[in-house]
């Protein structure tokens, strides 16, 4: 039985289809005047015709205040067009739908849940993004039900694993398990990526650095985040993008 919107959930939907699509639209033809470097696009392609889940650093735009995490970056639009070429699939994003953990604004839990969280889910969901709690990612049903259809319809789904964007790829930062929950949830392959470029919005060179996919059987949530976070690394340290003292375990 499918859930039910409420009313402040079709607010969202509606704002998202007639205003916040056009600037996500928008961004798409900025992205469309990168030149985009593909590394290792035979991981990607030999996977075509499956779902499977793509781990990334996610990048902070130039010329944003440090402390506000809403400023889209051109990372998800970056690996949505590479995979719509390479694999005719359409990529489906994760990203969070409370807007005091994008803003780092503090709100009274009642309105962050009753009423901003609504909003901000029935806006991700009109523009193909899949929305997520930051609390309790394991237990989200919505969300994990919403990523079923997505595997079910054979298409990839992107998890920055880190969840706040960084200027420098840090691995020292902490990963989260969500990416690893839903590839052992839905037995699918992880492609790790390395983004190098997504950092502005001018048109520019962008490297997109594809590893090898694994999966993630005979190893805890826990032990496959930290292989993520090591298949990232590995691809950033190969590609000089890693400014950090971080060496292979």
């Amino acid at each position: 039985m499918s859930e039910r919107p409420n009313a402040l959930r079709i607010v969202g939907n509606i704002v998202g289809k007639n205003l916040i699509r056009y600037g996500l639209d928008f961004e798409r033809l900025r992205v469309n005047r990168f030149r985009i470097q593909t590394i290792g696009e035979e991981h990607l392609t030999e996977l075509a015709d499956r779902s499977f889940v793509i781990v990334a650093n996610h990048v902070q735009p130039e010329g944003r205040n440090k402390d506000i995490q809403s400023g889209l970056s051109p990372d998800a639009l970056v690996l949505e067009k590479v995979i719509k070429e390479l694999t005719g699939k359409q990529l489906t994003a994760i990203s969070l739908s409370q807007i005091d953990s994008i803003f780092n604004i503090p709100l009274p839990t009642q309105l962050r849940d009753k009423v901003i969280y609504p909003v901000t889910r029935g806006i991700l969901e009109s523009i193909g993004f899949i929305p997520l709690k930051r609390e309790g990612f394991s237990s989200h049903k919505a969300m994990l039900k919403t990523v079923e259809k997505e595997v079910m319809a054979n298409n990839p789904i992107l998890v920055f694993p880190q969840g706040h964007k960084y200027a420098d790829f840090d691995p020292s930062k902490p990963f989260n398990i969500g990416a690893a929950h839903i590839a052992q949830s839905f037995t699918l392959p992880i492609i790790p990526v390395y983004l190098d470029g997504c950092h502005t919005w001018e048109p520019h060179l962008v490297r997109v650095f594809i590893g090898k996919p694994f999966f993630t059987a005979g190893r805890t949530k826990k032990e496959n985040s930290q292989r993520i976070k090591e298949e990232i690394s590995a691809l950033a340290l190969r590609r000089g993008g890693l400014q950090h003292n971080w060496r292979p375990s």
